[in-house]
């Protein structure tokens, strides 16, 4: 494996240990451009111009922004460039995704927190009319239901 190619591994590692979005492309840029100084690499958020040579930060999902060049990189660095921006943008849909969850448990931790302390017997009920939530209210006037007991 040659330098580069050792550089652009231990800059991947790198970046999968960072849990911010603005920090891998931080990270990201400022490393490519000590590996790679002669294009002078820098990040836009935005959509690329089409007139200036760039990478675009991307999976099939996701776009987060691109790459862009003061001086036109040469081809074998261009496609090293691209293929670390590729995996870096896993790493970025991975984290907005971890994010995503993260949210998602606050909102349901809220929810339930909610749902046991209304102070009202509370149930809920499956379009199967399966029982499938009741909170600690529920509970104690009526007892527990059984897993699959009907409503009707």
């Amino acid at each position: 494996m040659n330098d580069t190619n050792f550089d652009l591994f231990h800059l991947t590692v790198k970046l999968s240990r960072l849990d911010r979005e603005d920090l891998v492309i931080k990270t990201l840029v400022d490393s490519l451009n000590q590996i790679f100084p002669q294009p002078g690499i820098s990040y836009d958020e935005k959509q690329p111009s089409p007139k200036k040579e760039c990478i675009t930060i991307a999976t099939a999902e996701d776009q987060f922004g691109s790459l862009q060049f003061k001086t036109n990189p040469s081809k074998e660095e261009k496609e090293k460039i691209q293929q670390t921006a590729s995996l870096a943008a896993i790493i970025l849909q991975n984290l907005k995704r971890q994010k995503a969850e993260e949210q998602l448990k606050e909102k349901e931790k809220t929810y339930r927190t909610v749902f046991e302390n209304t102070g009202t017997a509370t149930i809920i009920i499956e379009k199967d009319t399966t029982i499938s939530l009741v909170n600690q209210e529920f509970t104690r006037l009526y007892g527990k239901p059984g897993r699959k007991w009907k409503t009707r």
